[in-house]
């Protein structure tokens, strides 16, 4: 493995444009429509894992 250039290397002053530039490629995903699909999923998938649930509490619980 190569040694890394100092160009390569993270410097204290690009911070601010690395803060800027990741979101602004975090926002260009439209992060909150993406969030309310995962909970959205997230709610419907609840009753049947908790089927799951109660049939693994009843089989091994008894």
């Amino acid at each position: 493995m190569e040694p890394q250039k100092q160009t390569d290397k993270f410097k204290i002053n690009h911070l601010p444009s690395l803060v800027v530039d990741t979101f602004k490629a975090w926002n260009a995903d439209n992060p909150f429509r993406l969030s309310a699909v995962v909970a959205y999923y997230a709610v419907l998938s609840m009753p049947g894992l908790l089927v799951i649930i109660i049939n693994l509490v009843g089989f091994f619980g008894a």
